[in-house]
C-alpha cells in the first residue's frame, strides 16, 4: 500500500538518562486519547521500549531507550501519523504533525533532553524504523551533532 501522508517523529537525545517509566507515559497517552473522545484504542507492545497506540486509522508510537550504555545516548522518541490500515484524508497529515508537535512540547517541558530531532516518513512507524532512526542518532556529547553512535545489541 502507497502511503501520500507522512508520520511526524520527534526524537529527544537527553544528556543523561531521566529514568523514566514507558509504561506510565503509554498509560497517560492512553487516558489523554480516551478522554479526548478518540474511541477504541488498541496497545501493542514490541519489546518491552516501544509501544503502539492504534486507533481509527492513526498510530501513536513510544519508544524509549534509557541506559542504553557507555557512549550511548537516552532517548525517547513520540510520533503521529497514519495506521497500518488508514485510508488517505489529505488534513490528515497537518494534524498528525501538530499533535506530534503538542505531545512533543508536553514531554520537552517535562524531561528536558539535550536536543530534539524532527522526522517525517512516508506511512506509519514500524519498529524496524525506530530501530533505524536510534542508530542513526548523533553523538551529542560535546552539544554539536558528530557521526552517528548506533545502536546496542538486542
Amino acid at each position: 500500500m502507497a502511503f501520500d501522508h507522512d508520520s511526524t517523529i520527534a526524537q529527544f537525545v537527553f544528556d543523561r538518562d531521566p529514568s523514566l517509566n514507558l509504561a506510565v507515559l503509554v498509560t497517560e497517552l492512553d487516558a489523554a486519547l480516551s478522554r479526548s473522545g478518540a474511541g477504541r484504542r488498541s496497545i501493542t507492545w514490541d519489546c518491552d521500549d516501544l509501544a503502539f497506540v492504534d486507533l481509527d486509522g492513526a498510530r501513536f508510537t513510544l519508544s524509549y531507550t534509557g541506559d542504553a550504555g557507555i557512549g550511548l545516548p537516552s532517548s525517547l522518541m513520540i510520533s503521529v501519523g497514519p495506521g497500518p490500515d488508514s485510508t488517505y484524508d489529505p488534513a490528515d497529515r497537518r494534524r498528525y504533525e501538530d499533535l506530534c508537535h503538542l505531545l512533543a512540547d508536553r514531554l520537552r517541558a517535562r524531561f528536558a533532553p539535550q536536543q530534539t530531532i524532527w522526522h517525517q516518513v512516508a506511512g506509519p512507524v514500524t519498529a524496524d524504523l525506530v530501530d533505524d532512526l536510534f542508530d542513526r542518532l548523533p553523538d551529542f556529547s560535546n552539544g554539536k551533532p558528530a557521526a552517528p553512535l548506533g545502536r546496542r545489541s538486542p
